[in-house]
Formats: structure tokens, C-alpha cells, sequence
């Protein structure tokens, strides 16, 4: 007792670990900036946005003094008339654009639609900052309202436009097309190991005779009432209106508007991922015997998951290893009032053994084996992560910092929210070993995403851990709201003040939900421009594009190779290997990126599921050289023409 007493008078982040890390994280900030800027990288928001939240928070600490009960307001006395009149109104203008939206004949989300969703929203958020949440019956309605938002939001965007957008979701829409036709699943595919997305696809569309389309939207569905899990997670470890706030970002965060665009099966691992956070928090609420029960249903949930996506799978385990640990490192017999660990050393075994196991037992030759595949994606991943390089492989890779910042705009103010949340987190529950395990997953995701920026590694952010990121950044924005919502200061008993309190915070979540439902980054707009020649627009450089209808517009029946990463994207494509002359000198046109001839030509094995880098050969660069001239060249891409 008397070494642990003093060891926190010591050290002073064990004393004041909030303003500790606040003061890191603008040293981190500011270097960030510097590195962004140094290498000509589009990530110096992050910088900012960190710098801007510890700033923040260093000015404002009080706030996070004590835990901050609601308090009553003058809308706390009224009657349930007005707070389901709040509901009506609610749904009526949500119900109204989605009558306008169906109506349209535009493939874009009009200026009409956006804003009666945005008011539908607005009546939300006034019910869950002005009014008393308390009440169950409050509660479910307004989780019933916000469960209507998020499927209607991913509707919009899913249901815009006639056929499926993005590359994946065709690749799925083959994959079950077959499934039904020959009654098995297709042996060889990427994803014949991770067959769970498309079963349930295809019992849906069976059962309710929908075609394929409409049948793909369950799986958003599915996703929505599992974001429930977010209210219950931000209710027991804080209070209702926590978990209320934390629903609602969720649910219209920007990357679900993405995930309802393009449906694919990680979008089942985040309903997996969202679900097990959920478990090993109430798994700590129970006694012994509904103990037992979550932990049945976090083994199931592991199992499940092994059957949708490699990475998800391992974000997973990660997730359960981190948590593990973190538990251990904080717990406090004297705190743990007779509870046990939420997660126990039997259950990280068995997350981190089964996949394992599966990943290996499914290898069909030996160059894939489960310690291959590890091997040579890890290779392949250092080899497009260069200092203050990028290989341009999303739309994000040729925007300018501003116009990143723009599109990320909801994203930067919800993480800022979520910076705040967690630094007055550590203030208040560094004895609460569960809240602080939660803090240390959603640092780890969060370096995981940006931390290549801080050596100045330009890499396309890994899009697909960002998505997991935000379900524990909802929980942490939405309690700094909460927080400053319900502070007493001094002056804060004048009805005025607290009025007009309630309103700039009310006013926060409106404009964070709104520039996230009406990012241009997550919404794709273009993409129908496209589809008869691009089964995705945001893949390539724009000269890729340029360079290959110069192409056709030459010689329309010319054959043209290409790097196979260029290749998955655009249609009638010869992929291009060095080392094999036939795979170049049949075409009339070859499609270069500078990357592919300084790093290698993209070869993948023949499932797809691994991959490699293979250098130019003397051979092929003689052909390029003696047989070519370079039609076209802006600095990336290269069109080659073939000298009849």
C-alpha cells in the first residue's frame, strides 16, 4: 500500500495522467504537422486535429472534475406530449425524404433530401440534449428513431442508383450468383474459406424472393441493430445519455454511409466486432451464472467470425489480446468489488488459437500456408510503404491536404470529441480497469491508423481499421458531450445560460452528424459515371482512366495489358508479368504506372489471397524501349503503343 501510495506521488503521470498525455499530444501534434508538411503528405489534419483537441482540454479540464449528473432543465417538467411530438416530427420528415429520394431521378442525394434527413436528425438531438433521458420508455423511443436514421441513411446511398457501386461488392454479387446456380460454393476463390456474407445473402434472397440487390441491404440492417451495442456499452459504464449520443454517431458516422454503399463482408465483422465489445463489457456486469452465458457467446461470436474475413478476424483477436491485457495491467483488487476479469486467459487462447488452426487447415498448396501468406503480404505492405511515398490506389491518394480535410471533415470533429472524451476519461475512472482497457484498444487503433504519418510513411490509411476505430470513438466523443453538457459551473443555475449551453453543444453534434452524412469521400457520387468502363471509380489515378480511353479512341479493338492491380479495376485487361513475354507482346497498348516499373509489377497467386512484387526483366524493358513509343505520360502512368 504504502509503495503503490508513493509511487503515484512520484511519478506524475500516475497522478495526473490526463494532463500528461494532453501535453504529449501536442508535442505529437505540432511534430506531426512538421512531418505532413516536410514530406508533401495529405495528413497534417491529424496533426491539428489532436493538436486543437489537448489544447482543448488543457483549458477546460475542470470540467472532467467530477462525474457530471444530468441536470434538471426546464424541458425536464414537461409533459410526454412534447417529447413524442419532438418523435413525430421526427419521423415525419425523415419519411418525407425518403419519398423525395425515391421520386428522384437523379443518381445523387439532392439538396432536398439532405435537408429534411438533417431535420429529422435535429429533432433527435434536441430530445437527447434538452429533455430528461431517464425515463425507459424515453430511452427506446429515441433508440427506435435513431435505428430508423441509420437504416434510412444507408438506404440512401445503397438504393441511389440502380445496380451495386464498387469493385467488392460485384466480386460478391458473382460469388453468390454461382453459389445459387451450382448449389456450392466456388472452390479457389479469395473467399472460399470466409463463405458466411454470402450464405446469408443468399437465405435472404431465397426466403424472401428479393432479388440479389435488395437482398444485400439485410446485411445493413443486420449492422444497425447491432449498433445497439454501442447505447448498452455507454450506459453501463456511464449513463444513458452517453450511450444515447453514442448510438446516434454511430449510426450516421460517414464510414456507415460507406459500408451501406458498399456492402461487402467485413461489413458483417464490424456486427461481429461491435457485439463482442458488448459481451466482455456485460460479461463484468453479471453474476456467475450469466457469466457463463457471455462467454459461450464470445467463443461463438470467434467462430463466426473466422468465417467472414481474414482481417477482421485478426483486428479481433488483436482487439481481445489488447483488452486482456490491459485489464490485467489496471485492475485493482480494492475496485474490483468481488468481480472477475471480463476476459479470461482461456478465452484469448482459444481466440488467438482458432484461426490459427483454420487459416492453416484451409491451405490448398504450400505456397499458401498460413505462415506464407503472413510472409509475403507483410513483404508486399513494406514494399508500397515508402518514406513520403504513395501508391495512389484510392480516390483520398490524389486529393490535397484541404480537400481531405474537407471530405473527413465529421470524421476530424468526431475524433476530436473522442480525444477529449478519453483524456477526461483518464481523469475521472483510472481505476475502472474496463473503461481504461477500452481507452488503450481505441489508442491502439487510432496509432494504427495514423501512425505511419509520423515518420512520414504517405500509405493510403488502412480504410478497413478505421471502420472498428469508430465504435469505441462514439462511446468516448459522446461522453465529453455529455460531459460538458451536464457541468455546473458557477453562473450555470441561470435558466439563460444553461439554455444557451445546450444549445452551442446541441448545435456540435448537429454540425459533426451532419458533415459526416454528407461527406463526398464515404458517398461516391461519380461512380455510375463510370460503370460501363470502371467497376469502381476511385481506384485508379485519373490518368489510368485518360490514358486508357486514348487508348480505344486509337484502336478500338486493341488488347491492353497492365499491371494486375491496374487490371482488377478496368475491364479487358491483359494482366502484365515481366518474366513472361506472351502476357505483353499480343497487345496493342501497355498500361505502365511509374510505380510498377521502380518497385515491380503487382503478381498475385492464383486465389488471389496473397501476392508479390516482381521487378521489370532486361526483356521487358528492351520491348518497351525498341518495340514502343510513349503515347502518353503525365509523371504516373505511361501508355505504351505497340509499333505495328
Amino acid at each position: 500500500m504504502k509503495t503503490e501510495t508513493a509511487r503515484q506521488k512520484r511519478f506524475f503521470l500516475f497522478r495526473k495522467p490526463d494532463i500528461f498525455l494532453a501535453v504529449l499530444g501536442v508535442v505529437t501534434g505540432t511534430a506531426e504537422i512538421f512531418v505532413s508538411n516536410y514530406f508533401h503528405l495529405n495528413r497534417a489534419y491529424f496533426g491539428y486535429t489532436i493538436l486543437a483537441a489537448c489544447l482543448f482540454y488543457l483549458a477546460s479540464y475542470r470540467v472532467f472534475a467530477s462525474v457530471q449528473d444530468e441536470e434538471p432543465t426546464d424541458l425536464r417538467n414537461q409533459s410526454a406530449f412534447v417529447f413524442i411530438l419532438f418523435s413525430c416530427l421526427s419521423l415525419a420528415f425523415l419519411l418525407v425524404s425518403v419519398l423525395l429520394l425515391r421520386a428522384s431521378n437523379s443518381y445523387l442525394r439532392g439538396i432536398d433530401y439532405i435537408s429534411l434527413f438533417l431535420g429529422a436528425v435535429v429533432f433527435t438531438v434536441v430530445q437527447i440534449v434538452f429533455f430528461d433521458t431517464s425515463a425507459v420508455w424515453k430511452q427506446r423511443l429515441i433508440l427506435g428513431q435513431i435505428l430508423l436514421l441509420g437504416i434510412g441513411f444507408k438506404a440512401s446511398g445503397f438504393f441511389q442508383y440502380p445496380t451495386l457501386m464498387g469493385n467488392d461488392p460485384f466480386y460478391h454479387l458473382d460469388l453468390i450468383e454461382r453459389f445459387i446456380d451450382t448449389r456450392q460454393f466456388p472452390q479457389g476463390e479469395a473467399y472460399s474459406s470466409f463463405p458466411l456474407f454470402h450464405v446469408l445473402v443468399t437465405v435472404f434472397s431465397l426466403l424472401s424472393s428479393l432479388d440479389l440487390k435488395s437482398s444485400f441491404f439485410i446485411i445493413s440492417v443486420m449492422q444497425s441493430l447491432s449498433l445497439l451495442s454501442v447505447f448498452l456499452i455507454g450506459k453501463v459504464l456511464f449513463d444513458q445519455k452517453t450511450g444515447l449520443l453514442a448510438f446516434l454517431f454511430l449510426s450516421l458516422s460517414d464510414y456507415q454511409l460507406q459500408w451501406g454503399i458498399q456492402i461487402i463482408p467485413m461489413t458483417v465483422g464490424i456486427i461481429v466486432f461491435a457485439l463482442l465489445l458488448m459481451s466482455v463489457v456485460l460479461r463484468n456486469r453479471y453474476r456467475k451464472r450469466f457469466r457463463t452465458t457471455w462467454t459461450v457467446i464470445l467463443i461463438l461470436l470467434i467462430v463466426v467470425m473466422i468465417f467472414i474475413h481474414t482481417l477482421s478476424t485478426l483486428i479481433l483477436v488483436l482487439s481481445v489480446i489488447i483488452l486482456f491485457l490491459a485489464f490485467v495491467f489496471f485492475q485493482d483488487d480494492r475496485n474490483l468489488q468481488g468481480r472477475l476479469q471480463f476476459i479470461s486467459l482461456t478465452f484469448v487462447l482459444i481466440a488467438s488459437v482458432a484461426p490459427v488452426v483454420h487459416w492453416s487447415y484451409n491451405a490448398t498448396v504450400p505456397e499458401q500456408t498460413f505462415l506464407a501468406r503472413v510472409v509475403l503480404t507483410v513483404r508486399m505492405s513494406l514494399r508500397e510503404a515508402y518514406l513520403g511515398d504513395v501508391q495512389m490506389v484510392s480516390g483520398a491518394g490524389f486529393l490535397s491536404e484541404w480537400q481531405v480535410f474537407l471530405g473527413d471533415l465529421g470524421w476530424v470533429m468526431l475524433l476530436l470529441l473522442t480525444v477529449v472524451g478519453i483524456l477526461g476519461c483518464l481523469r475521472l475512472f483510472s481505476k475502472q480497469a474496463t473503461i481504461m482497457a477500452l481507452i488503450v484498444l481505441t489508442c491502439v487503433l487510432i496509432f494504427t491508423t495514423y501512425g505511419g504519418a509520423f515518420i512520414g510513411l504517405r500509405q493510403i490509411l488502412p480504410a478497413r481499421w478505421i471502420s472498428f476505430l469508430y465504435i469505441p470513438a462514439c462511446i468516448f466523443s459522446a461522453f465529453g458531450i455529455k460531459q460538458l453538457l451536464c457541468f455546473n459551473s458557477p453562473r450555470s443555475d441561470r435558466a439563460l445560460v444553461q439554455f444557451f449551453k445546450k444549445s452551442w453543444l446541441a448545435l456540435l453534434v448537429i454540425l459533426t452528424v451532419g458533415a459526416m452524412t454528407t461527406s463526398p469521400l464515404r458517398s461516391m457520387p461519380d461512380s455510375p459515371l463510370y460503370l460501363e468502363e470502371l467497376s469502381i471509380r476511385p481506384g485508379f489515378y485519373n490518368a489510368e482512366v485518360t490514358g486508357r480511353d486514348q487508348a480505344l479512341a486509337r484502336q478500338q479493338a486493341g488488347q491492353i495489358a497492365a499491371s494486375s492491380k491496374t487490371g482488377r479495376y478496368l475491364k479487358d485487361i491483359s494482366e502484365v508479368d515481366p518474366r513472361e513475354a506472351d502476357t505483353y507482346q499480343d497487345s496493342a497498348f501497355i498500361l505502365v504506372r511509374q510505380f510498377d516499373l521502380r518497385n515491380g509489377f503487382f503478381i498475385p497467386y492464383p486465389d488471389y489471397q496473397v501476392s508479390d512484387y516482381v521487378l521489370p526483366t532486361k526483356e521487358f524493358d528492351d520491348y518497351l524501349t525498341n518495340s514502343c513509343w510513349r503515347s502518353y505520360d503525365n509523371g504516373e502512368v505511361f501508355l505504351y503503343t505497340v509499333e505495328e
